[in-house]
């Protein structure tokens, strides 16, 4: 379920990047950091008063950015703004999962899941050449190596690891 969640994630995004600009989307996209502890709340946290002031902040931010004269949400920003809620759901997810099983098998079972599912997304719906694929090789592999591969093996290997807090002296 963890791979299926961050494949519609990024797919969201991707597509939506085709009806917006690059830097509406990463604000949107970034709400993710105030919809976690909001959502949180279906999982019985309480947000300090601190998030609900980002909330609000955010709100308007996204109001400013995205909502039209006739008081309607871009269509690409809408798309970016669903994704959001799943990369909350992806957060939450690996927050909950990792403690109880094993941080680097569980980032490779999602990461496996979202590049097949990517991949079959891409055989339906692109024009693939054998020939583009190699020239794009290097970024490919350093995005996907790095970006997955890393990032997402740290953050379920993090959510797993207790936080330990020093006294203060």
């Amino acid at each position: 379920m963890l791979g299926v969640v961050l494949f519609v994630a990024a797919s969201l995004q991707q597509v939506a990047l085709l009806y917006t600009t690059a830097g509406k989307a990463g604000f949107i996209t970034g709400l993710y950091v105030v919809v976690v502890p909001i959502l949180g709340l279906f999982w019985g946290r309480r947000p300090a008063v601190g998030t609900w002031a980002g909330a609000t902040l955010a709100a308007a931010g996204l109001f400013l950015l995205s909502v039209t004269e006739a008081f309607q949400i871009e269509h690409g920003d809408g798309l970016v703004l669903v994704s959001a809620f799943f990369w909350s759901l992806q957060v939450l997810m690996v927050a909950w999962l990792s403690p109880r099983s094993r941080p680097v098998e569980l980032a490779f079972y999602q990461f496996s899941v979202c590049a097949f599912l990517s991949l079959i997304t891409a055989l339906l719906f692109e024009t693939l050449e054998w020939s583009a694929v190699v020239a794009a090789a290097g970024p490919i592999l350093y995005g996907g190596v790095l970006s997955v591969g890393v990032a997402y093996t740290l953050q379920s290997w993090r959510s797993a690891t207790p936080i330990r807090r020093t006294p203060r002296s």
